[in-house]
């Protein structure tokens, strides 16, 4: 039967509207409000000449919703997305032919001659109609407009391996997959969304990562057709082509603004881009390096970070070199990839990864954009403790006058005080607290060891760490300087002969090094001489059995050990390692009374 196309109230659609052959948005999407009495609940299809429809519904004496096109279609498909009880319609063309549409099933005439449609919705008796769509798709423009908004082109090579592309999510009702073309990579009615194409210049296996993940399908819709699911850290086998990535995204997920995607070329070099290179001799190198933009990263350089490295190294020794962060404004964490020489393996190389041994590494400081650090790749101990890293500004900042961002080698190792910093440190890396406070005195010289906000750590002379007030510490020098004096040194209760220097670590300092050297020289000399005496003289050395006097129940190992500390003047050695806590305390004093005069005159 056919219908005559009458003009409708057009509840919920902004009147008739009309689509030409070019028509944008594609899709478009078109929201019918109903009310219940615009239903005929009297009649069923039938005398409204919809019987091909269904036995049950009722529907609308007049159109819900008419449209026109302005000339005939060749490539139009009209799909009803349903409301709960509106799960079919009834589309009228010009000559009045009847098509029924079903819920989700698109409904393409073929041919759609130029003229004015009808659509008249179809629900069940009870309940209320609700708000059904109708979308209206040019299929293969919309392939062709999806590939157009695809984000440039993502070419992993020697340049940029991984690369980058930033995708823009789309605004508006999703594609479906069968819409564009790719229902057989993610089933025809699930919502896709266009991300970037991928240039494959060889046959490769290819890493592909995606942020905000938010859990979605990633699938490549292959050059020549086909497709492949990414879901893998092993990456997926791609031929050479221009390839295309997708997403299948899940019912009623918020898209973000844009997505951030990228891709390894697994069996290729990694290539991260210019950074500074450092090559690693006897020496140890020290970097200093601010960090740039944070962004999501791709491939072995996990994480969000800058997608440059901070700095190269390149070692060509049989052991690792260690790779220290001395120092960063902000909280910050070290990861490095490589060798770089090596192949790229996914369930291999990771950052944050252990070094390899010989080769190329990519380090990065992974920390706020903006934060600055100091990175020493080598022995720490090879580096004056007290020099400085980078040269001290004249007048810097309080944030600017973290000790660390100049003193980055100083540390509490080999019993290094804090006094020998406080005489390096030139005047104006000196912070003042503005009250009294914590044992702290008003105008007290202090180093400010962590800079934030609300509260800022300080050290003080006498090598205790305390938090202050950030608002109560200032660079200006008060008129009066105050100059704390220090608690004189106490030697630990029990200090062993041979392990002099890590028993008294607490209490020697740079100036007790010559006296504790001066120990041990003459203490392995005499020690030796033991040891020399008792392998030429006693045939139990070194075994595991004894020889006992049974008359004494005294053993020749004990015997000879005895002439031979006689021999070599054991108990001299002895003496010595009795006074030597003494002398080590009054030396330690006379270096506190050096340090305090220094500080003083510094600020005189």
């Amino acid at each position: 039967m056919k219908r005559s196309v009458q003009s409708g109230s057009g509840h919920g659609a902004e009147g008739v509207f009309e689509l030409s052959p070019d028509f944008v948005p594609n899709p478009t999407v078109v929201d019918v409000g109903l009310r219940r009495d615009q239903f005929d609940l009297h009649q069923g299809l039938e005398p409204y000449g919809f019987g091909q429809c269904g036995k049950s519904g009722v529907t609308t004496p007049t159109p819900a919703h008419t449209f026109r096109l302005s000339a005939t279609h060749e490539d139009l498909e009209v799909r009803l997305v349903g409301s709960a009880n509106v799960r079919r319609a009834a589309l009228v063309d010009p000559a009045g032919n009847v098509t029924c549409l079903e819920a989700e099933t698109p409904a393409n005439l073929g041919r759609w001659p130029e003229g004015s449609y009808a659509l008249h919705p179809i629900k069940e008796p009870s309940g209320e109609p609700g708000t059904p769509q109708f979308i209206f798709t040019a299929r293969m423009r919309a392939h062709a407009d999806a590939g157009a908004q695809l984000a440039g082109e993502l070419r992993p090579g020697a340049s940029a391996n991984p690369a980058y592309a930033t995708a823009a999510a789309p605004k508006g009702t999703l594609l479906r997959a069968g819409d564009v073309g790719v229902g057989e990579c993610a089933g025809a009615a699930t919502p896709v969304a266009a991300v970037s194409k991928l240039v494959v210049n060889e046959a490769s296996r290819f890493l592909l990562d995606i942020e905000p993940a938010m859990a979605p399908k990633l699938f490549i819709a292959k050059e020549g057709g086909g497709c492949v699911e990414h879901g893998t850290r092993k990456g997926v086998e791609l031929p050479a082509g221009t390839h295309e990535l997708w997403i299948a995204v899940p019912q009623s997920t918020k898209l973000p603004e844009a997505w951030e995607v990228a891709a390894t070329d697994a069996e290729a070099p990694l290539s991260f881009g210019d950074a500074p290179r450092h090559t690693l001799g006897a020496e140890p190198v020290t970097v200093l390096t601010t960090t740039g933009k944070l962004q999501m990263r791709g491939g072995p350089a996990c994480g969000q970070g800058q997608r440059a490295p901070s700095f190269y190294f390149v070692h060509d020794a049989k052991a690792a070199p260690t790779v220290s962060l001395l120092h960063s404004s902000e909280p910050a964490k070290l990861s490095f990839v490589g060798p770089l020489e090596r192949q790229f393996e996914p369930d291999g190389i990771h950052c944050q990864g252990q070094l390899l041994g010989p080769g190329t590494y990519a380090v990065w400081v992974d920390a706020p954009e903006g934060t600055d650090a100091v990175v020493l790749v080598g022995d720490p101990q090879r580096v004056d403790p007290l020099a400085t890293a980078r040269p001290v500004p004249a007048n810097p900042s309080l944030a600017e006058r973290e000790y660390g961002r100049y003193f980055a080698y100083y540390g509490e190792r080999d019993g290094l005080p804090i006094e020998a910093l406080f005489a390096a440190a030139p005047k104006q890396l000196f912070v003042f607290s503005t009250r009294a406070t914590q044992g702290i005195a008003a105008g007290e010289p202090l180093l400010l060891l962590d800079h934030a906000a609300k509260e800022s750590v300080v050290v003080t002379l006498a090598g205790g760490h305390r938090k202050l007030r950030t608002p109560d510490l200032t660079t200006t020098v008060p008129k009066s300087v105050v100059i704390p004096k220090l608690q004189a040194p106490s030697a630990p209760a029990k200090v062993n002969w041979y392990y002099a220097r890590g028993d008294l670590a607490k209490v020697a300092g740079p100036g007790e090094s010559a006296l504790l050297a001066a120990y041990e020289r003459e203490r392995d000399e005499i020690y030796g001489c033991v040891q020399d005496y008792r392998k030429e003289h006693d045939p139990t050395y070194d075994k595991n059995y004894d020889l006992v006097n049974l008359r004494t129940g005294k053993t020749l190992a004990s015997k000879v050990a005895t002439v031979a500390k006689h021999k070599c003047g054991f108990a001299k050695l002895m003496s010595k390692a009795e006074r030597l806590p003494a002398q080590i305390v009054e030396s330690r004093k006379r270096s506190q009374a050096r340090a305090v005069a220094a500080l003083a005159e510094k600020f005189e």
